[in-house]
């Protein structure tokens, strides 16, 4: 499936759909945890969160300007650049965008709109010329990990303010995945195993992922869709446009399956799928489990207890800051 335009690239629709699935995939999660939806709530934070988050571009549009003109890639779809819209306009755009996504997020919640804030703030910080994380070689990582990992999980805090259940080790592994996609094609990486920093994230990544596929009851729905976020390998000689090309159709074809599994993982037959896969998985969890040493047993028992009783609603501290 290609999104893409053989002429030209919309950056802004593409943008779009990126930050609507992982909206969305976050409200799935719970829908299949908890079995309850709110589709006011839902539908109010997709459309607060997506206006909100794309005064973001705009902010970048500027700040990136100069550098924007120097890159060939860059220039065949940033609308500032290629003179598509005028500085005056995408500052207007930007307020534009805060004045009205903002408030939608906070009428669905304090704790959700502190959260797209969160995202915002950091951001800022990302691409300011005053500050320029995105230039920063200690920085950049985890200021790009918190920033996915809140986008990630807005779609379960439009809808509830616990963490009872949460699936952080997920969470982290869709986070880590997408920050490795961003090093490989927007500092346009050339060997994927000549890069010491993208191997140590890739690794990070399958961890996670093996983690997750662990103790996670969707077993279906990490195991299908989400090998294609490594099929990054075999493009290590394409230039940049031909990777983010290839990273956005990666995303959107993941994300859609994802998205799809988890709907109908309630279904029978679906369900008894899961279950079988399940049984296979843990057998070998339990197998692992037992050559490993007690200590470390006894210590991983525990961190999974723990992080199974956490249960903290969040509205607490956001009220309390607000």
């Amino acid at each position: 499936m290609d999104i893409f335009n053989t002429r030209k690239i919309n950056i802004d629709k593409i943008n779009l759909i990126k930050n609507a699935l992982q909206y969305i995939g976050g409200s799935a999660l719970y829908f299949f945890i908890f079995n309850e939806f709110s589709v006011l709530k839902f539908f109010l934070g997709l459309i607060g969160f997506l206006i909100a988050y794309h005064s973001v571009y705009r902010f970048n549009d500027i700040m990136d300007y100069k550098e924007d003109r120097k890159d060939n890639m860059r220039k065949q779809y940033k609308p500032l650049v290629t003179g598509k819209i005028k500085i005056n306009n995408v500052v207007s755009q930007m307020f534009l965008f805060l004045i009205i996504g903002l408030p939608l997020c906070f009428f669905v919640s304090n704790l959700f709109g502190f959260l797209v804030l969160v995202t915002l703030f950091l951001n800022f910080l990302h691409s300011s010329n005053l500050i320029r994380l995105k230039k920063s070689r200690y920085l950049l990582i985890p200021n790009l990990f918190f920033i996915e990992s809140i986008k990630y999980s807005l779609g379960w805090f439009s809808l509830t303010f616990s963490l009872e259940r949460f699936p952080y080790f997920f969470m982290f592994f869709l986070s880590s995945s997408y920050v490795v996609a961003y090093f490989y094609y927007k500092q346009n990486v050339s060997n994927f195993f000549g890069n010491l920093k993208i191997k140590i994230l890739s690794i990070i990544s399958i961890v996670f992922y093996i983690v997750s596929l662990f103790i996670y009851p969707f077993k279906i729905a990490i195991i299908l869709p989400f090998p294609l976020l490594f099929i990054y390998l075999i493009f290590k000689n394409r230039s940049s446009l031909e990777k983010f090309k290839m990273y956005v159709n990666i995303a959107f074809v993941g994300g859609t399956i994802f998205i799809i599994l988890m709907l109908i993982l309630p279904f029978p037959s679906i369900a008894e799928l899961n279950n079988e896969i399940s049984t296979k998985i843990d057998f070998v969890k339990d197998n692992i489990t037992e050559m490993m040493p007690d200590y470390l047993k006894t210590n991983i028992e525990e961190i999974q207890e723990r992080i199974y009783k956490i249960n903290f609603d969040a509205t607490v501290f956001v009220n309390n800051i607000t």
